[in-house]
């Protein structure tokens, strides 16, 4: 190995708590599903401490995000349905 190749590696990659559950697990790690994760409680989502903005405001960006997703996967589908002949 190389001396200082510890500089050049990567630096380990921060959780954005704005995107992820971040309920503190048993293990003692935190929950890395998406902020819309299902297997925790929203009150457990909107009681950790570290988000920018309020649980509810980053929840409500995360499903107009979803939604647009969807519609440019749709309008994808669409598009090349249409190429089909009859």
């Amino acid at each position: 190995a190389k001396a200082g190749a510890a500089a050049v590696r990567p630096a380990k990659k921060q959780m954005d708590l704005d995107k992820i559950c971040g309920v503190l697990l048993e293990t003692g790690g935190r929950c890395m599903r998406t902020i819309d994760c299902k297997a925790h409680t929203q009150q457990a989502k909107k009681d950790i401490p570290g988000r920018s903005r309020p649980y509810d405001q980053l929840l409500s960006e995360r499903k107009a995000f979803k939604a647009r997703q969807q519609a440019v996967q749709l309008a994808a589908g669409g598009a090349t349905m249409g190429l089909r002949p009859p």
